[in-house]
């Protein structure tokens, strides 16, 4: 005879005499994160696990595995319907201080995926919690199978110069200066969504991007994109100066043509990094004026270059501060007469800088993403009228969360049980779930209620 369990906001299992089927909203990875710990030893995790990823397929088991799926089924039923869901109400009005520090946190950039614990016990792995005002244990972070680990939101400002040079100006062209930005934000996990994502940015100088940027949701693997222009362009980092020699010799600057034989001449262009930071993905683009031919580039310092719709295009991956590259080329042209102008071409030049010319940066960021947060109510079993209680924060995402805020208010008291404030309880690792220490409540009837909030 089958028996079904119906887990509340899991779904449904249902052991056959050979076979277990569920149909279940999670994952096998999510459901094992939640209630592994109330497995016995001898359960078929292999089973369960191939039941839950094949939603509503018959999968078999052994003859002596029924009795402990029961039971382990009849465990999860019983601890779902204990656990009380948790909301995201916020700071209440007589908590300014905590929303204020909670804010300053929004500020902290720079982390890394490994997470640095302390009083962390060497013998169990698990690392403790206090309350900042009494010094008192509050609780504890349980490591998952990620260990102290967990994924950052990569988030990249990259500023772009486009202009161009006549030759050996001191100046570039006004008129076809053009500077852009590109704000970039990626959700790097392949299986959780971000949600709710705002920033603030801080900006030195006028841009077209908003002050405030509000995304309701990034799928797993999906970048956002955002361009802007910026309204008050930023004189080039990337100084060219163009040596020419009518003569093909490096140590000999001349300009003028002979008119009775084909000239060879040589273009030297120096591309110089005045700036204290990199240039990355720089091109710079020779234009092969009208009446050249022959054109063969010599040799480059850096980079490497090509002949493109009658440009000699050089791309440099990176230019250091201060760093000076050099390229040199040949072309040959003929002239009539002594009177006949000749256009030596223009220079184009872009790049790109991770640092932001126009001082735009990011002030704040928060998100969300996949977590659990629950309070488990057990009845004592000598004491029918008592409940041993204790909240739960599981991180079931790829990334490393902050715990900033968790209150626990017993509704028929109006007693704050639990207040967890910013700064309390370091970043959760991927995996990892934070449970408090344990309490008790008694209850008149004996019958559990709805106490907490």
């Amino acid at each position: 005879m089958a028996q079904e369990y119906s887990i509340k906001d899991v779904g449904i299992a249902v052991v056959n005499k050979k076979t277990l089927s569920c149909d279940f909203k999670i994952s096998s990875d999510q459901f094992f994160a939640r209630f592994g710990h109330i497995a016995p030893g001898n359960l078929p995790k292999d089973v369960i696990t191939e039941a839950i990823n094949n939603k509503r397929t018959d999968v078999k088991f052994g003859r002596r595995d029924q009795k402990p799926l029961d039971e382990f089924f009849q465990k999860v039923q019983s601890t779902a319907d204990q656990m009380k869901l948790g909301t995201q109400s916020g700071f209440s009005t007589s908590e300014g201080d905590e929303r204020a520090q909670a804010e300053t946190m929004k500020s902290q950039g720079g982390a890394s995926r490994e997470i640095q614990y302390h009083d962390q016990d060497p013998s169990t792995g698990r690392i403790d919690t206090y309350d900042s005002a009494s010094g008192k244990k509050e609780g504890e972070i349980i490591l998952g199978e990620k260990g102290a680990y967990g994924e950052l939101v990569p988030i990249e400002i990259i500023e772009k110069i486009e202009t161009h040079f006549e030759f050996n100006a001191e100046e570039d062209i006004e008129e076809d200066r053009r500077s852009s930005g590109l704000f970039n934000i990626t959700n790097p996990s392949e299986t959780d969504n971000i949600w709710d994502i705002d920033l603030t940015l801080e900006k030195d100088k006028p841009v077209s991007i908003d002050d405030e940027i509000s995304i309701k949701n990034l799928d797993p693997g999906n970048r956002k994109e955002i361009e802007y222009e910026i309204e008050e362009f930023e004189l080039p980092a990337l100084k060219i100066t163009e040596f020419i020699s009518t003569q093909n010799n490096e140590e000999l600057e001349t300009y003028s043509l002979s008119t009775s034989e084909e000239n060879r001449i040589l273009f030297r262009l120096t591309a110089r990094n005045t700036k204290d930071f990199d240039l990355v993905d720089a091109k710079v683009k020779k234009e092969i004026p009208e009446g050249y031919a022959n054109v063969d580039v010599l040799d480059s310092s850096a980079g490497s270059a090509e002949i493109v719709d009658g440009f000699v295009e050089w791309t440099i991956d990176r230019i250091a501060p201060e760093e000076e590259v050099t390229i040199g080329m040949n072309m040959t042209i003929e002239v009539s007469s002594a009177d006949e102008k000749i256009n030596t071409g223009k220079v184009f030049v872009e790049y790109f800088t991770h640092e932001a010319l126009t001082g735009i940066q990011i002030d704040k960021f928060d998100a969300y993403s996949n977590n659990f947060v629950g309070i488990e109510i057990q009845r004592q079993d000598d004491y029918p009228d008592r409940y041993s209680c204790r909240m739960i924060f599981e991180n079931k995402s790829d990334f490393q969360m902050q715990l900033v805020n968790l209150d626990v208010v017993n509704t028929l008291t109006n007693w704050k049980q639990m207040d967890i404030d910013p700064s309390e309880i370091p970043p959760i690792a991927s995996g990892a779930r934070w449970e408090s220490v344990e309490w008790v409540t008694e209850t008149e009837d004996g019958k559990e209620k709805n106490i907490y909030r």
